[in-house]
């Protein structure tokens, strides 16, 4: 098994955008999903059935000096490297 690859850049047009991420693991997981810039907003946990994709919404606000990239990492309790998703606001 190798970790997974980091994907994107995924361009957050217009204030809003969504990752599609897949749930690779034979049963249901909750997964805890962070950014690491505070501008683009993401739901903490979502719960994603067996082999089913979802699509996670994620939301930019600017701010006067916050940068228009992020980082979206996707964990779980069955993965010690989480699923990195790059991000990037761009106008609409």
């Amino acid at each position: 098994c190798t970790p997974p690859k980091p994907r994107g850049p995924i361009d957050v047009r217009g204030g809003a955008g969504a990752v599609t991420f897949k749930n690779v693991f034979a049963t249901e997981c909750e997964f805890t999903i962070t950014s690491d810039n505070p501008a683009f907003e993401v739901a903490r946990t979502e719960t994603i059935a067996a082999k089913t994709e979802k699509e996670i919404a994620v939301k930019f606000t600017p701010g006067d000096d916050a940068p228009k990239t992020a980082k979206l990492l996707i964990s779980c309790d069955k993965v010690s490297t989480p699923f990195v998703y790059y991000l990037r606001a761009t106008g609409a």
